[in-house]
């Protein structure tokens, strides 16, 4: 399990973070998403600060490995009181993050100092897709 969380290691640091909505009307979010290591290594903490269409929304997100399913386990909370959690993988260089109402699809670039990808809901319990927000997140300097 050890190696597997490690995988974590490539979102470490500072992201300046850019999304815009592919759904009328077209929604916008800009800010810094932030991952660091817990204290231990076992887990990676996920801050989240940006403004989505002039609203702030922060964050806290914990990412662990279940080693049963092997898949990441994600536990978000937001400062709307909102929480939510959903799984995730890493195949073929891609990142996806799921549950049955949500799911991102993220690649870094060859450097990665970049991560593009795609949000996504369903509203049938992901028997279809809608496509929900492209992303950009490009790294800050001076961060690991």
């Amino acid at each position: 399990m050890e190696n597997v969380i490690r995988q974590l290691g490539v979102f470490e640091g500072a992201w300046r973070t850019k999304g815009t909505g592919r759904q009328e009307p077209v929604i916008t979010a800009e800010g810094i998403d932030t991952y660091q290591w817990f204290p231990g290594g076992h887990f990676m903490e996920h801050r989240v600060d940006v403004k989505m269409d002039g609203e702030r929304m922060q964050a806290l997100e914990m990412i662990g490995y279940d080693a049963g399913k092997q898949l990441f386990f994600l536990q978000f909370w937001n400062n709307t009181g909102q929480m939510s959690s959903m799984h995730g993988k890493m195949e073929n260089g891609s990142w996806t993050f799921f549950s049955d109402t949500e799911r991102g699809t993220f690649t870094f670039s060859e450097d990665g100092k970049q991560l593009t990808g795609t949000w996504e809901t369903s509203r049938d319990g992901g028997k279809t897709w809608q496509p929900w927000m492209d992303m950009v997140l490009t790294k800050e300097e001076n961060t690991p």
